[in-house]
């Protein structure tokens, strides 16, 4: 599902038994954000940037650790949906493939 379904579903849900808290959030978001650069970033030739994001994909997993699994293979379905869509929006920009990501 995309972002805006993930948000309807948790909007919609009324058996959530605590909030999430503003460190998970944050985590979940960097990890959005850096694997779409990272596919970006590989899709336009930019290895070295693509690198940079990996390793920062990896630290916020690293602070998801307190989640269970399968709320971290959430997360991670929810940053791929992320990277899918904006590498998506970089081709149809004509974007990938150019050396340079704006």
């Amino acid at each position: 599902p995309g972002v805006a379904a993930v948000y309807r579903m948790s909007r919609s849900s009324n058996n959530r038994k605590q909030p999430l808290d503003y460190g998970t959030a944050a985590a979940i978001r960097d990890l959005c954000v850096h694997q779409a650069w990272h596919a970006v970033n590989l899709a336009s030739g930019v290895p070295s940037d693509a690198r940079c994001d990996a390793e920062a994909m990896n630290e916020s997993i690293e602070r998801l650790e307190h989640l269970s699994t399968r709320a971290i293979e959430h997360a991670k379905e929810l940053a791929s949906s992320c990277a899918w869509h904006a590498a998506l929006q970089r081709m149809e920009e004509g974007y990938l493939g150019s050396g340079r990501v704006p």
